[in-house]
């Protein structure tokens, strides 16, 4: 949940070398399930969904806790849909309606269902009705703000969101849940790098959840005057005042801007700043 999939896959390696024959059924189709997680994870998708469903119906009549089917069932939803399986979604989201009716962790799983069908005030209304809904785990709270999140951008209400954002952040930094915010929409994660600075005493937190979620290499390799041109892009200063700033042409500091843009993949100002802090480059 901290978003270390190398550290997971450590700790699954040292548990299988501890099992022992005749232990614990539930044991396989977890360590199943968590293998597919870690591999979801580091990008093999395809195949991480897959043991994720296999290890899932391992699980069928060992009568696992509450507390694992809510692990399993919100991990193996958000791998289903991240790939388009709306059958395998759809799979997660009745046997949690089965294993976990009343919780907070099968809110979040139709709050989702309905973001990925486009069904904005439906999910508005699940989450509306549930509001009383108790979590089984710490990252459910989480979960449920960033669809808040997610919903507050859909319907442009950019408050609202940063609001349940910031919420979202408040309850998972006692924990260190980063895999929530790996998990939320893009623009979710968008607005949480973009926003950078701005979330007072929660952005150290803040900060260590950018660091694991933007690729640590650059897209493109930028110059070192460029470089210095693209440090400054997200002040409020104009491009005049950068060039006087650097002693040199407005005509040279457009040439550096439109060589960022062009290494970026982007076509103005704005979104050079948030590609650039998605990369870790300001």
């Amino acid at each position: 949940m901290r978003a270390e999939p190398p550290a997971a896959a450590r700790e699954l390696g040292a548990a299988a070398a501890a099992e022992v024959p005749g232990g614990m059924p539930l044991l396989v189709p977890l360590r199943e399930f968590f293998e597919g997680m870690v591999r979801f994870d580091e990008g093999d998708r395809t195949a991480g969904s897959q043991l994720m469903r296999a290890g899932r119906r391992g699980l069928a009549g060992l009568e696992p806790p509450r507390e694992l089917v809510g692990v399993c069932a919100v991990a193996e939803q958000h791998a289903a849909l991240a790939l388009g399986e709306a059958l395998h979604a759809a799979e997660v989201l009745a046997w949690a309606q089965d294993q976990l009716p009343g919780s907070g962790e099968l809110t979040v799983l139709r709050v989702r269902a309905h973001l990925a069908a486009d069904e904005t005030g439906e999910a508005e209304a699940v989450l509306r009705e549930t509001a009383s809904a108790a979590a089984l785990l710490p990252a459910t709270p989480v979960d449920r703000y960033l669809a808040e999140t997610a919903l507050g951008l859909r319907s442009h209400r950019r408050t609202k969101a940063l609001q349940a954002l910031d919420q979202a952040l408040a309850l998972a930094r006692p924990n260190g849940l980063v895999r929530p915010f790996a998990l939320a929409e893009p623009a979710v994660r968008h607005l949480l790098i973009g926003h950078s600075g701005g979330f007072g005493s929660l952005d150290r937190f803040a900060q260590t959840v950018r660091g694991r979620l933007v690729p640590q290499a650059p897209p493109s390799d930028l110059t070192d005057r460029e470089q210095v041109v693209l440090q400054r892009l997200p002040s409020q200063r104009s491009l005049d005042e950068i060039a006087s700033d650097l002693t040199v042409s407005v005509n040279t500091v457009k040439t550096h801007v439109r060589a960022i843009y062009g290494k970026l993949g982007v076509n103005n100002r704005r979104s050079a700043v948030v590609v650039a802090r998605q990369h870790g480059l300001t």
